[in-house]
């Protein structure tokens, strides 16, 4: 390893120590358990995911394989579901189908 990747490494670590503190101190004021690593990426995961982003990017994007590593540990709230479904459920969305409800032909 060169001096210059050696240096770049020692950086990328001070910042994630720094990360660390700020996190627990936030957490601490606001008399709350400290967040993991895992914690932050499930709420970019979530994040990802609610604003549209498919799984196949998002878990290219958090470095996995497939999905199967993804779906293990990125569970949707209800709130999620039904909002999926009223965006995209056949009986909300008929006009995206070309279809007009209440209407017989």
């Amino acid at each position: 390893m060169s001096i210059h990747e050696a240096q770049k490494k020692e950086k990328e670590r001070c910042r994630q120590e720094q990360r660390a503190q700020i996190a627990a101190l936030g957490a601490a004021d606001a008399h709350l358990e400290e967040p993991s690593l895992h914690d932050f990426r499930r709420a970019f995961a979530l994040a990802m995911l609610r604003n549209g982003t498919d799984l196949y990017t998002l878990a290219k994007l958090m470095g996995h394989e497939g999905i199967t590593v993804l779906q293990r540990y990125l569970k949707q709230t209800y709130q999620d579901t039904e909002q999926a479904h009223r965006r995209a459920g056949p009986v909300d969305n008929s006009g995206l189908l070309g279809l007009v409800v209440g209407v017989n032909q």
